[in-house]
């Protein structure tokens, strides 16, 4: 984890950069992070943030969440717990993938709507699939855009 005192991540990085024979200007052109940025973070003069450590994992060919892990940005629980879940449950995956390529206020936006959607089930008591973190089965009537007339 990173503490200013330990070094450990600084270590890991310096260890990461030898055993690949890059310099700092090598991770900085491959992660799309500065120089100047990485260099602070091996002197001691910041601490490494996320899109640092995103960058970083890309460069590497890591899981985000190792370099997160590393840098002490997420504990082990955390992202084990992601980690198992995104493997057991396809759509949480696919969503994470979606999230990471959104910008900002995309994922704001997106995050709004789920928050939404959740509420609306709770308001309708949700369904078996909810339960069971199942996705719900399709529907088999078909639809043809016309309301549906009322029935008494």
């Amino acid at each position: 984890m990173f503490d200013m005192g330990n070094r450990t991540f600084i270590d890991w990085l310096h260890e990461q950069l030898k055993t690949r024979a890059w310099s700092q200007s090598e991770l900085a052109r491959r992660s799309g992070i500065s120089v100047t940025a990485i260099n602070k973070v091996m002197n001691e003069e910041r601490s490494p943030g996320a899109d640092m450590c995103r960058g970083i994992a890309a460069a590497f060919g890591m899981r985000d969440t190792e370099v997160f892990r590393i840098a002490g940005l997420i504990s082990d629980a955390v992202s084990d717990e992601v980690i198992r879940l995104a493997e057991e449950d396809t759509t949480i995956g696919e969503a994470y993938k979606i999230m990471k390529s959104m910008n900002r206020v995309e994922r704001y936006q997106a995050l709004q709507y789920l928050r939404f959607l959740r509420e609306q089930s709770a308001s309708y008591g949700g369904d078996d699939a909810t339960e069971k973190h199942e996705a719900p089965k399709p529907s088999t009537q078909k639809t043809t855009g016309k309301p549906k007339p009322a029935t008494s």
